[in-house]
C-alpha cells in the first residue's frame, strides 16, 4: 500500500486504459436513471458547489488527465497529515505500529493547506427531466445536519424509521407493501465535514407519480405533527441498534468506520457510546429534527419522467 500511495509511476499508456476503463463507468452511470438522479439532486441542491460535482467527473475533465497532472494532484492532497492507517483483525497493536513506521515512516512531511469553501445560501428547488424511462424516478430532500451538529443522531434515527433498510419502514411499508406503487423506496442521510443531505427516492409507473408523491408527503406530515409513542421510539432505537451491532460483524466495514470517524473526530466512540447516543434521543427531539427537514417549503425536488 505505502509503494502505490507514494511510488506510483503512472505509465501513460495504462493511465489511456484507464480513462477508458471510466469513460465505460461515465457512460454506463447515464443510463441508470436510479443511479444518476442521485448525483444530479446534489447537483439541484448544492447548485454551484464543489461537492454538487459527479465523483466520476466529465468526459472533458477525463481527458485533460495526464501524468503531470495526477502526480500534481498526489502531492497536493495525499499528505502525512491525512493518512489514517486503520486495522481490524488479529494483530497486536505493537506489530500494526512498527509495520506502519516500517513502511510509512519515510513518507515526506507534508501538510494540505487548501480547504472547502462552507456550502451556504440553500435554495430549494424543483426540476422535471423528461428522459425515456419505463418508470418515473422521483427524489425529493433538504440539506441536512454536518457531522458535528448534535441533531446528527436524531436525524439516523428519522431517516432509518422513515425509509431505511428494514422492510417495516414507513415509506416502504406506505408505498410497497400496502399499495405495490413502488420497487424500490429509500432514505437517507449523508453527514460532511460542514453541510449534509436528506434525500428520499421511490420510482415508479409515471401514473402513479403523484399518488406516490401524495402518500411520502403525508408520511413527512405525521413525522412533524405527532410525537412518537413510548413503545414506537423504542422499537425504532432497538432496530437501529441490531443493524449497527450486526454491521459491525463485518470487519472490512468495521475497519472503515474507524477509520472515519477518527478522520473526522479525532477519536472513536466504542459502539457502546454510540448506542448510549441513540438512547437519549426523545420524541421531542424527533419532532423538532422533523420540522427542520421535513419542512415542505425547505423541500427540493427532482423527478426523471
Amino acid at each position: 500500500l505505502s509503494d502505490i500511495l507514494f511510488n506510483s509511476v503512472f505509465p501513460e499508456k495504462e493511465l489511456e486504459r484507464e480513462k477508458e476503463v471510466v469513460m465505460e463507468e461515465i457512460n454506463s452511470f447515464k443510463d441508470s436513471p436510479a443511479e444518476l438522479i442521485f448525483d444530479e439532486f446534489e447537483e439541484l441542491i448544492y447548485d454551484g458547489h464543489p461537492i454538487a460535482r459527479n465523483i466520476l467527473g466529465t468526459p472533458k475533465t477525463l481527458k485533460s488527465f495526464d501524468k503531470k497532472k495526477i502526480l500534481s494532484f498526489i502531492s497536493k492532497n495525499y499528505n502525512t497529515n491525512q493518512i489514517i492507517i486503520s486495522s481490524v483483525g488479529n494483530i497486536p497493536f505493537q506489530k500494526l505500529i512498527n509495520l506502519a513506521e516500517r513502511y510509512f515512516g519515510d513518507a515526506v512531511s507534508k501538510i494540505r493547506t487548501s480547504e472547502r469553501i462552507k456550502f451556504e445560501n440553500y435554495v430549494p428547488g424543483n426540476k422535471v427531466k423528461t428522459l425515456e424511462t419505463f418508470q418515473a424516478h422521483c427524489i425529493l430532500g433538504n440539506i441536512a445536519f454536518d457531522n458535528h451538529n448534535p441533531h446528527r443522531i436524531t436525524l439516523v434515527l428519522l431517516n432509518n424509521l422513515l425509509g431505511g433498510q428494514a422492510l417495516n419502514s414507513r415509506l416502504n411499508l406506505a408505498l410497497r407493501e400496502r399499495r405495490g406503487m413502488a420497487y424500490n423506496v429509500e432514505s437517507s442521510y449523508s453527514s460532511y465535514t460542514d453541510t449534509g443531505i436528506f434525500n428520499v427516492y421511490f420510482g415508479t409507473e409515471k401514473e402513479n407519480l403523484e399518488k406516490a408523491l401524495k402518500i411520502a408527503h403525508k408520511e413527512f406530515k405525521n413525522l412533524r405533527d405527532s410525537s412518537l409513542g413510548i413503545i414506537q421510539l423504542s422499537k425504532a432505537k432497538k432496530q437501529l441498534i441490531g443493524q449497527l451491532a450486526i454491521a459491525t460483524d463485518n470487519h472490512e466495514e468495521l475497519m472503515l468506520t474507524i477509520g472515519r470517524s477518527y478522520m473526522l473526530f479525532g477519536k472513536v466512540d466504542p459502539m457502546s457510546k454510540v448506542f448510549e447516543k441513540i438512547e437519549a434521543v426523545t420524541a421531542s427531539d424527533m419532532l423538532e429534527v422533523a420540522n427542520i427537514i421535513l419542512d415542505p417549503k425547505q423541500l427540493s425536488q427532482l423527478v426523471f419522467y
